[in-house]
């Protein structure tokens, strides 16, 4: 039968003898809203590290594998090689493969340093096709994409030998300016 009794929030309301609750109908949904809120996201939780873990475990499995199975798979790789030596070489030598493998190069490039073929196209058109420092046209490779090493921040393209110098001189600015320096004609000393 129901009894009467008073909800935490005040209201008065009725339970079961058998089940009782201690709140009111609408005190029990927001509970519930909220236990269930707290549950999911302990369920969710549970799910990311259940299925990082699977992913860990995984990526294990794959590097054993990878390991156990090299030379069962270096061997069959040569042997294909082998077999079909011929046409893999004729098919790397024909033009439209070098031209792909040379648009694969530059597209693999572009991503590295974050641009696309037109931002590369404007650059070098602002440049006029010359290299930012030495201002000679580019050598069979083309214009290099110089870069802040620290930062990844893109400055502009260069020729191989400009980009090589720089790298070489470890982008520092006072070792630059010492090179500078240290090449400009001296003066004759009066010693012969």
């Amino acid at each position: 039968m129901f009894q009467p009794a008073i909800c935490p929030c005040g209201r008065a309301f009725r339970t079961r003898s058998n089940a009782p609750q201690g709140l009111c109908k609408t005190c029990r949904q927001v509970h519930k809203y909220r236990t269930d809120a707290a549950r999911r996201e302990q369920l969710k939780a549970q799910v990311r590290a259940a299925r990082q873990t699977r992913k860990d475990h995984v990526r294990a499995i794959a590097r054993a594998s990878h390991a156990r199975n090299r030379v069962a798979r270096n061997a069959t790789s040569r042997a294909y090689y082998q077999l079909h030596k011929a046409r893999l070489v004729a098919d790397t030598k024909t033009p439209e493969a070098q031209a792909a493998r040379k648009a694969n190069k530059q597209r693999q490039k572009l991503r590295r340093y974050g641009l696309t073929a037109v931002q590369f196209a404007a650059m070098a058109t602002a440049q006029q096709g010359l290299c930012a420092l030495c201002k000679r046209p580019p050598g069979a490779k083309g214009l290099a994409i110089d870069h802040c090493h620290h930062t990844g921040h893109v400055r502009a393209l260069l020729c191989g030998p400009c980009n090589t110098g720089l790298g070489l001189f470890r982008e520092d600015a006072a070792l630059l300016e010492a090179a500078a320096n240290y090449v400009k004609p001296q003066p004759a000393s009066g010693k012969t």
